[in-house]
């Protein structure tokens, strides 16, 4: 049997285990490598597999690692207190091969359904290895039904495992140099007309369409056919068929040699610069855009970024009309901070693992004086001491509000997110891939070729931050990273926020004295330029040391760029704190921590009591994923995920509004004499049209002196969810609702077919009781099926007219498919069945 090998320059090869203790040479770099058992250098495959069937996934794993296959597996790959999702998608995005252990818990398993759609989805070939003969559920059928299978229902296990370890190292080992006839397999394997059990990897080629096994790296298994199969399978095309095939071919083949001839030149391209060979990012090519960790190679970056480019569709680097020149900084894993024996350590540079998740943009060089001018027209250093003025030359004397402003109006002009770093995007450009002291290493001796610092400009009389540009890059090609100029960061500065940040893409405390610095300037000291440094300042703070750079975020969605630049929804609070927008998922401590920030910031109590004994609380705004993924909604119309922003805060009932405040606003009771209606003050009022909802939101903002209206269909769903991307506010499994909900199971089935009096289930992440069921909710918009294909990013409202309005929630009457957070609804607005209210009351 064979073992997969993995060299250091990355290819992958087989060698046998006869080969063991002895040296084979790479096929691509000729290095010498000591086959001593499994050489591992990532990870290889991602096993999704129930909690159930962990026996059969340990052996699976153990079988694979004896053979030199990495396995990513939670919660073994999973570091203690890294977010679980997180984890789940990284380890998903890192393998190139997906094996999914089948069985009926898997089968039915939400989280193995994620896993497996995000491999889908991001083209990583699933190998089903079925140890089950069950049916395909609706979700999984959607997913996995044409892929390849290996059937493991006979036993040994071991044999199947090692049949599979082989086929693996095949699949991540092949290159293309070696054709093949292509492998097929029926539409659908669960299918009556295909045999109960599932084609092995050597089943003969049966009528259907190819099985598409091609990974990240455009990678297709060798076929074990051999040419007298492959003839087989020629044979069997009809004559004509393979006559038109052959002139088919012959066609394409003169198409492509009369365009190479004919070169035509691109209209739009300077001097008539071939299209062929324009900048323009090209489709991908067959590289897969990874991750990048820490320590990596400037070789490394230049691979990573350009895949990223060609995954973004945008190019490796970009001069904006301002002159500011950005390059890509692909996504990656660092560690923070610095270790203790670093000379010139302090305490707050506590070493933890930090994953920046995303691709950004990043200035080459700080903000220099004509880029400044260009955008804001004004110059703060002019007049002050220890300046130089030119174009090259940093913009200084700037405070952190000022560079946010320069961000704000930037992005007004040229139509993009620009923002300043955090302080983890910052420290993990600087390093470019290296875990020494310096981007260059440790010896503090180079530091001159790199950077303005005190020895080579303050002590020599040059005091004054230089022009831009004229020392060495790093290895993502950023200049001027130390010294020069202090460089603004977006964050707070918390002296122990490394102790317990967030692992993945941390944005700083949630409020502060102090904003972060980093970089040092021309003044700074060999142990202030280090890469770890940590510096801090009032946000008011202007001097000749301090400056920025730009990070550009790539966002597609242009309307909210202001809100991404500069951070509008962050006001501050009368005590200096500083309230910021939520995304999701967010727990419901951060959800409380925000209230309070922005009720601060707004002048408002977190929540209050009206005069009808309405309790309303705070929610704060915030970013979030709206509707539902494909196997949640199992094709459900109208539920399109898509991301959206709630840009203010706002008060909401946190319980639907009560049969005795209808009555003190309205002095009417619509549910009187109605069937499956209980009486009573504390039950909800139902029988509610859209119509009597609005008119009650009028008559009670008359009364209050506050702006009362019903939520908007995004307000709803923002506020059920409660920073959960689950198909309910607790979660996926349903078998909880019941300690949440009034639904079918616990109302209807058992004969209390009415809705039941509120608050007596448990509230959600905001504190809201009964959001899902009891009481399908009027919402604000008219109800469009196809509305969310183009809604609006930030507060859309629904479209501008219609004939039925948005219900949300669910009821006591029905099943808890019909009670998810994502789940819409609408009727006519003149009618009031068994529906009711919440009330929201607008913030300014």
């Amino acid at each position: 049997m064979p073992i997969l090998v993995t060299c250091a320059c990355g290819k992958k090869f087989r060698a046998d285990e006869k080969h063991a203790g002895k040296q084979r040479s790479c096929p691509k770099c000729g290095q010498l490598l000591d086959i001593a058992g499994p050489q591992v250098s990532a990870y290889d495959v991602f096993v999704s597999y129930s909690n159930k069937d962990k026996t059969t996934c340990d052996a699976l794993c153990a079988t694979f690692e004896r053979k030199g296959i990495r396995c990513w597996i939670a919660p073994r790959d999973i570091l203690p207190g890294a977010n679980w999702g997180e984890a789940i998608i990284r380890g998903i995005e890192q393998c190139q091969v997906m094996v999914l252990v089948f069985s009926s818990h898997s089968n039915e398993s939400l989280q193995v359904k994620r896993e497996v759609e995000r491999a889908v989805s991001k083209g990583i070939p699933v190998i089903p290895l079925r140890i089950e003969d069950v049916k395909l559920s609706r979700a999984m059928e959607y997913f996995i039904s044409s892929q390849h299978w290996l059937d493991a229902l006979t036993p040994p296990l071991e044999n199947h495992l090692e049949e599979l370890a082989r086929k693996v190292i095949r699949l991540l080992t092949d290159d293309g140099s070696t054709s093949s006839a292509p492998s097929v397999s029926g539409s659908d394997p669960m299918s009556k007309s295909q045999p109960t059990s599932l084609p092995s990897f050597d089943a003969p080629p049966v009528a259907g369409p190819p099985v598409t096994l091609t990974g990240p790296m455009g990678q297709t298994p060798s076929n074990p056919s051999s040419a007298s199969r492959r003839a087989i399978w020629w044979s069997r095309i009809p004559l004509y068929w393979r006559w038109i095939s052959f002139g088919g071919v012959a066609a394409l083949l003169a198409i492509i040699v009369f365009s190479l001839r004919i070169t035509p030149e691109t209209k739009d391209s300077p001097e008539g610069i071939p299209e062929a060979t324009s900048s323009r990012p090209r489709p991908n090519e067959g590289i897969s855009a990874l991750a990048l960790k820490a320590p990596f190679s400037k070789t490394e970056v230049i691979a990573a970024r350009a895949a990223w480019a060609t995954e973004k569709g945008v190019h490796t680097e970009f001069t904006n009309e301002v002159g500011i020149k950005l390059v890509l900084i692909p996504p990656g894993q660092f560690v923070m901070g610095s270790p203790e024996s670093e000379e010139g350590r302090k305490d707050d540079e506590s070493k933890h693992t930090v994953t920046i998740s995303q691709p950004y943009f990043m200035s080459v060089t700080e903000v220099t004086q004509k880029q400044w001018m260009a955008v804001m027209g004004t110059e703060p250093w002019i007049g002050e001491d220890s300046v130089k003025t030119g174009d090259d030359y940093p913009a200084t004397y700037v405070t952190w509000q000022d560079a946010l402003a320069f961000c704000q109006k930037l992005s007004q002009r040229d139509g993009k997110a620009y923002v300043l770093p955090t302080e983890a995007e910052w420290e993990y450009a600087c390093r470019g891939g290296t875990e020494t002291a310096y981007s260059f290493g440790a010896d503090e001796s180079n530091l001159g070729d790199y950077a303005w610092y005190d020895k080579n400009a303050l002590e020599v009389r040059q005091k004054y931050a230089h022009q831009v540009g004229q020392k060495l890059p790093n290895g993502f090609g950023l200049h001027d990273m130390y010294g020069n100029v202090w460089e603004w960061c977006q964050d707070w500065r918390g002296s122990d926020f490394y102790k317990s940040s967030p692992s993945v893409d941390p944005h700083g405390p949630a409020n502060g004295s102090s904003r972060v610095l980093r970089g040092a300037s021309w003044g700074g000291s060999l142990s202030k330029c280090r890469s770890a440094y940590r510096h801090y300042d009032d946000p008011t703070a202007r001097f000749s040391g301090i400056g920025f750079r730009l990070v550009r975020e790539l966002r597609s969605d242009t309307s909210v760029v202001l809100d991404a630049a500069a951070t509008p929804n962050t006001p501050s609070s009368k005590e200096g704190k500083s309230a910021v927008a939520l995304i999701a998922p967010f727990s419901a401590s951060e959800a409380s921590t925000e209230r309070v920030l922005w009720a601060s910031a707004k002048g408002v109590e977190p929540e209050f009591t009206n005069e009808f004994g309405m309790a309303l609380v705070l929610i704060p705004p915030g970013e979030f994923e709206m509707g539902s993924p494909v196997w949640e909604a199992l094709g459900l119309a109208g539920e399109k995920l898509h991301t959206v922003k709630i840009s203010l805060p706002y008060f909401l009932g946190v319980t639907e509004v009560t049969q005795q405040q209808w009555k003190e606003v309205m002095g009417t009771e619509p549910w009187k004499g109605a069937e499956y209606v209980m009486e009573g003050n504390e039950y909800p009022a139902t029988y509610v049209s859209w119509e009597s909802a609005v008119e009650f939101c009028r008559k009670l903002s008359e009364r209050e002196g506050k702006k009362y209206r019903l939520p908007t269909e995004a307000e709803w769903e923002y506020a059920c969810r409660s920073g959960t991307e689950t198909a309910y506010s607790f979660g996926d499994d349903d078998s909880q609702l019941g300690d949440y909900a009034w639904y079918a199971k616990n109302a209807r089935v058992v004969g209390e077919q009415y809705a039941h009096q509120v608050g007596q289930k448990l509230p959600n992440g905001f504190g809201l009781h009964d959001m899902h069921g009891n009481m399908w909710e009027w919402c604000r918009d008219w109800y469009g099926k196809d509305y969310y294909d183009n809604s609006p990013s930030v507060d859309p409202t629904g479209p501008t007219d219609g004939s039925r309005c948005v219900l949300r929630g669910g009821s006591w009457r029905h099943l808890s498919y019909n009670c998810r957070s994502a789940t819409r609804n609408g009727d006519n607005p003149t009618l009031g069945l068994h529906y009711g209210v919440r009330v929201l009351v607008e913030v300014h």
